[in-house]
């Protein structure tokens, strides 16, 4: 194999991997096998079924938007009521001079 060929194959792969992580840490796994698979294996399929297959991909895509926002909520939640707690527990110290 050429040198030129062979960086720019190890290049790419490098490159799919970084792409990777970013997206199993943004939880798009789901959505980016789902390409993958349905780009690559069913493209007739996706073809005669685009409306269908987007639908399918943006329902994805809006339900891992939906667990960033569930999780958003969570950790304020938490953020609270450790402030909360804090606040409690400074009181509960005063008191106790």
């Amino acid at each position: 194999m050429d040198w030129g060929l062979r960086f720019f194959f190890d290049l790419m792969i490098g490159l799919c991997r970084i792409i990777w992580a970013i997206g199993v840490k943004l939880r798009l796994g789901v959505c980016m096998v789902y390409m993958l698979v349905v780009y690559l294996f069913f493209w007739k399929w996706y073809c005669a079924n685009t409306a269908l297959a987007d639908g399918i991909l943006i329902a994805l895509v809006v339900l891992t938007a939906i667990s960033w926002i569930a999780t958003l909520v969570l950790k304020i939640k938490k953020w609270r009521m450790l402030k909360r707690a804090d606040e409690a527990n400074r009181q509960y110290l005063e008191t106790m001079k």
